[in-house]
């Protein structure tokens, strides 16, 4: 009951459900006040409904092969979601079969659902954030470790994957909504770059992406442009480097290319402190709630 409760709500809302897996209760009722209050972004119910968005796109077989081949979305695919719903599905697509050691940095499988997944499980995982974040995988086998990326404590030429989804730009910034310090040194994330390949065996993959589109300092972290995301290429300095870019527009995320993505803007609320942003979340014409562009590297040592 609770999967064809939940399928409804979002087949309503325009999304393509193939697989909806079981959902607790109390999260259904958030999904359902998301959408009677009009879906407005980092509303009641929001994030809820984004993660079983994200997890239901991890799920589904034929959308991860159109990410994989770099093919086009369903038409409305992602519409009034952040970017998790293009870089989840975009890094998951390009994670290799089987073990192997991965290197997230910045959590961003530090989720129940991810940590569940098989191509996940099979995998030794180590995640490494600057401080704590209530919660841990420790019981899946799952490491924390808690560092800087501009030094991380592991030997070099360990992992075979490094994912770094939407991190890099905080790195040397404000990250006091992150519990950790204000700094104010926007270049350090070409020393990450070059730690994250140090620890990369030969021929190990970075799946890095980032916030796109013209460049802004918010403080808290930068909106990459095509200058910043050459420099993180040229600091990696791959053996190959693949290069893929997506798009929000009012009628959802698609895939794209640098130049049609180079004058998009970022919701600055997102970041902005509790203390200095407005109580409700400032709704846009075309319904974005964070970035509206992010390029995606996989660069390989």
């Amino acid at each position: 009951m609770l999967r064809r409760y939940l399928r409804r709500i979002l087949q309503k809302a325009g999304w393509d459900i193939h697989r909806v897996v079981p959902a607790a209760p109390s999260t259904l009722d958030r999904v359902n006040v998301y959408h009677q209050n009009g879906r407005v972004p980092w509303s009641t119910g929001y994030q809820e409904t984004r993660n079983l968005f994200v997890e239901e796109a991890l799920h589904n077989t034929p959308l991860l092969e159109a990410f994989r081949r770099n093919e086009a979305l369903p038409s409305g695919y992602g519409t009034g979601i952040d970017e998790r719903v293009v870089e989840y599905p975009w890094m998951y697509s390009r994670l290799p079969l089987g073990g192997g050691r991965v290197l997230d940095a910045g959590s961003v499988f530090n989720y129940d659902f991810l940590i569940a997944l098989p191509l996940v499980r099979s995998k030794t995982l180590h995640i490494l954030t600057l401080v704590p974040e209530g919660h841990c995988h420790c019981i899946h086998g799952v490491s924390h470790l808690y560092s800087d990326l501009r030094s991380i404590p592991i030997v070099s030429d360990y992992y075979d994957v490094v994912a770094c989804i939407s991190t890099l730009e905080h790195i040397g910034m404000d990250n006091t909504a992150f519990h950790a310090g204000v700094e104010d040194a926007p270049d350090d994330y070409l020393i990450a770059v070059r730690e994250m390949r140090r620890v990369l065996r030969p021929r190990g993959e970075c799946l890095l992406t980032v916030p796109f589109g013209r460049y802004a300092n918010f403080g808290s972290f930068q909106l990459f442009d095509e200058r910043l995301v050459e420099n993180v290429i040229a600091a990696f300095a791959p053996s190959h480097v693949e290069e893929t870019y997506f798009r929000y527009t009012s009628q959802g995320w698609r895939l794209s290319d640098s130049r049609e993505c180079a004058d998009a803007e970022y919701v600055p609320w997102v970041m902005q402190s509790p203390k200095d942003r407005p109580t409700q979340f400032p709704v846009q014409p075309d319904n974005a709630a964070a970035a509206r562009a992010v390029a995606c590297l996989r660069m390989t040592k």
